[in-house]
């Protein structure tokens, strides 16, 4: 009994030595945002701390506001270019015509009808560039609310391994 009482004596003793623990941010594949980089909009606000970068305050002492929204529906491709363009819910990336297709044995290029040609470039700048005015925003901050959302959860996680 007596080496049972002295063994976790001295276990709390070592315990209460509070030894130095070596923690690297670097190895937690930790995310950086920079005040700069993120693009605000109606969905994402952030506090005024640098006056060229300062935007409408988010609401009450909130550094950073994020809402997620979804994302407007790609305009309809005319039927024209129906299997020649490739479309993409991301507004980053404009839509793309195929080079070459493959019709019933003829090998046909996209630039082989001048109207098909015609009406990509009225579909980019008329219905694309308008879907991507009102849609880019709203992804970017998407993408922002993603990356904050998985850090607050590896955190929420962490929280409960170490003391933070």
């Amino acid at each position: 009994m007596d080496k049972a009482k002295r063994l976790f004596e001295y276990i709390s003793q070592v315990f209460s030595i509070g030894l130095p623990e070596d923690r690297d941010v670097r190895k937690y594949n930790a995310e950086y945002f920079w005040h700069a980089d993120i693009h605000t909009s109606l969905q994402c606000k952030i506090k005024g701390f640098v006056p060229q970068l300062a935007t409408a305050d988010p609401p009450g002492n909130t550094w950073l506001w994020v809402k997620k929204e979804a994302i407007p529906i790609v305009p309809a491709l005319p039927e024209i270019l129906d299997g020649w363009v490739e479309i993409s819910n991301n507004p980053l990336q404009p839509p793309q015509a195929l080079t070459n297709k493959d019709a019933g044995g003829l090998a046909e290029t996209f630039e082989d009808d001048p109207i098909r040609v015609k009406e990509l470039i009225r579909y980019r700048d008329i219905d694309w560039n308008g879907w991507e005015e009102i849609a880019k925003p709203i992804f970017l901050a998407n993408q922002l609310y993603d990356k904050l959302f998985v850090l607050h959860q590896r955190l929420s996680i962490e929280s409960d391994k170490f003391e933070i």
